[in-house]
């Protein structure tokens, strides 16, 4: 199976998700195949950014009145889902996102320590959904149980077959059946397969670029490996400056907005914080059995110099060998067409 290479982020900003247990049919959006769903309920999640969702497990017809309803956001800085009662959700509804949101348990629903797999097969949405993604959807059904759920439109159809981890909120694109075992087990340790890693909701479109840029320079593939700043002010062109902490040392991301809403950002140069080893493409450190290496042309690179802070357990450290410096600190690098080139901090780095 094959699909669009992303060589930038591409996932939606969205802080968070409400999602609906309702076996189907399922029509063209969420919204229209839940009219009863309650004013207030659906204001809420417009205004907090929350996207709302219907999903369906394989095989699996609840009874009438026995539906779940889950709330799940990785926006505050920690990874929180939680299930109510689908009659519990007027009332409660805003103030278990406003909580989950801001990185804290609401105190008014169930927590959920076991993560949820998201595939999307909406067909009426796109055929493309429909077909690869049922495939995938009982591939993933297979490795991971009761964790694994049929979803409605999450975006991208262009990447199906898609899937979304949460609550890390972690979007995985072009997925083939044969991938999902080791994708699952790669999830269950913390790990992010960067081979077919569209991005990271819950951060700002600013954040998100420039932490799957970084991702992609150096290979780490840990939940917790990186820390990522809100950005800094834009300037007369638009371009804003974002600080991703690593193992290694903070870089330095500077990115522009792609459209002119500003919700999709390119990233136009990194400085490193110590150098860059730029070397020939590769499969990606953290590419598990059975899944594709890096995209042909994007070489993959590790920062050196002093070690910086780490972040999280010592399973979610860098996904390689960090080289010793060999070169000056501050070098900067820029993409072009998927490519990191190096340039040094002080000379041009083109138009």
């Amino acid at each position: 199976m094959t699909s669009p290479q992303p060589q930038r982020a591409d996932v939606p900003a969205i802080r968070g998700w409400l999602l609906i247990e309702h076996p189907g049919p399922w029509g063209f959006s969420a919204g229209a195949d839940t009219p009863a769903l309650p004013a207030d309920v659906r204001a809420a999640a417009d205004a907090l950014g929350f996207r709302i969702n219907l999903i369906r497990q394989h095989r699996h017809v609840p009874r009438p009145g026995q539906e779940r309803c889950f709330v799940s956001s990785p926006a505050g800085g920690r990874q929180l889902l939680e299930q109510l009662p689908v009659d519990r959700l007027t009332g409660r509804f805003a103030a278990v996102a406003e909580a989950l949101a801001a990185g804290r348990p609401s105190g008014l629903a169930t927590p959920v320590a076991e993560p949820m797999y998201l595939v999307c097969t909406n067909s009426r949405r796109s055929p493309v959904c429909g077909g690869p993604g049922r495939s995938v959807a009982r591939a993933v059904a297979a490795a991971a149980g009761p964790r694994a759920w049929e979803t409605t439109h999450v975006g991208g159809c262009r990447f199906a077959a898609n899937l979304v981890c949460l609550p890390s909120g972690v979007f995985y694109r072009g997925m083939a059946p044969a991938e999902a075992a080791a994708l699952i087990a790669a999830a269950d340790r913390g790990r992010i397969v960067l081979s077919r890693y569209r991005g990271r909701a819950g951060l700002s479109p600013q954040a998100q670029a420039a932490e799957w840029a970084v991702r992609q320079a150096t290979g780490l593939d840990g939940m917790d490996a990186l820390r990522v700043a809100e950005a800094g002010p834009p300037d007369d062109d638009g371009h804003r400056e974002v600080s991703v902490a690593t193992p290694a040392g903070t870089y330095q991301v500077t990115v522009r907005p792609r459209d002119r809403a500003g919700q999709r950002y390119d990233v136009l140069a990194m400085t490193a914080p110590g150098c860059l080893s730029i070397t020939t493409p590769r499969s990606l450190p953290t590419a598990a059995p059975g899944l594709p290496t890096a995209a042909p042309g994007l070489s993959i690179a590790a920062p050196c110099g002093e070690a910086g802070p780490r972040f999280g357990d010592g399973r979610h450290g860098s996904g390689a060998e960090l080289p010793e410096p060999a070169c000056t600190a501050g070098t900067e690098v820029r993409f072009s067409h998927g490519v990191l080139e190096r340039k040094p901090a002080t000379g041009s780095i083109g138009p």
